[in-house]
């Protein structure tokens, strides 16, 4: 007798732990983490896995702000070359703008903050990364 009623419990507590799990398993998708070691962390830990997907930042946020950069550099480079083909620029006002937009001198072609130029290669980096790809690390 109580064996099948310390197994139900136990099945209804399993089975409460598993759907607990789920919230920050989303928290933690919505956020750009993988879902299902989240999953595991709130099915094991849940009130741990909470609190710390709650505190950790958003992955999609630094990810989409460190394409924007470049996108927008590409963006205001076409718009000039467009200007250039209608005859509004001459080559040297056209080349005068694409290097301020390459080199990241104009202001209109700032980074995003917590993020830093390689003064090596010239790639955007996130603030949290201290060495780039090629090898440079992050000046103070």
């Amino acid at each position: 007798m109580y064996g099948t009623a310390f197994l139900i419990g136990t099945l209804i507590g399993l089975a409460l732990c598993a759907g607990l799990a789920f919230i920050p398993a989303n928290l933690a998708r919505n956020k750009g983490y993988s879902y299902g070691l989240w999953w595991l962390f709130g099915f094991l830990l849940f009130l741990v896995a909470l609190i710390v997907i709650l505190v950790l930042p958003d992955k999609n946020e630094q990810n989409s702000a460190a394409a924007a950069a470049p996108r927008e550099g590409a963006e205001q480079l076409k718009i000039y070359k467009d200007l250039l083909d209608q005859g509004v620029l001459n080559q040297q006002e056209f080349n005068r703008k694409k290097d301020e937009i390459l080199s990241g001198s104009s202001e209109d072609n700032a980074l995003p903050p917590n993020f830093w130029r390689c003064p090596s290669c010239g790639r955007i980096n996130a603030g949290y990364v201290g060495t780039c790809g090629c090898g440079q690390q992050k000046t103070k």
